[in-house]
């Protein structure tokens, strides 16, 4: 039993040698544009929501105090449809003279 040497299989198996780790590649670098693609249009669709949002009206009767003080203690806050909160626990003491 004498081995023969074969140049189409052995190009052939060069070829998938070579092939198969750039189409990969290739797939690999697709895929990843493409999500990042979705990430950026459902970001965009968020910005325009908000931009789209209508502000609200001006009190026609504003009225104003002396003496106050605004405290949030512990708050939290997620977007509709999030799961991960935005704001986590966050605390806030304004008094009078204060500024923010």
């Amino acid at each position: 039993m004498g081995s023969t040497f074969n140049p189409s299989l052995f190009l052939d198996l060069i070829f998938y040698i070579i092939l198969t780790p750039i189409a990969s590649l290739i797939m690999n670098k697709i895929m990843f544009s493409s999500q990042n693609w979705m990430i950026a249009k459902q970001s965009l669709l968020k910005i325009e929501k908000i931009l789209d949002t209508k502000p609200l009206e001006e009190s026609k009767n504003p009225q104003h105090t002396t003496n106050h003080q605004i405290k949030f203690n512990n708050v939290s806050f997620k977007y509709p449809g999030n799961i991960k909160e935005t704001l986590k626990k966050i605390s806030i003491l304004r008094l009078k003279k204060m500024k923010l």
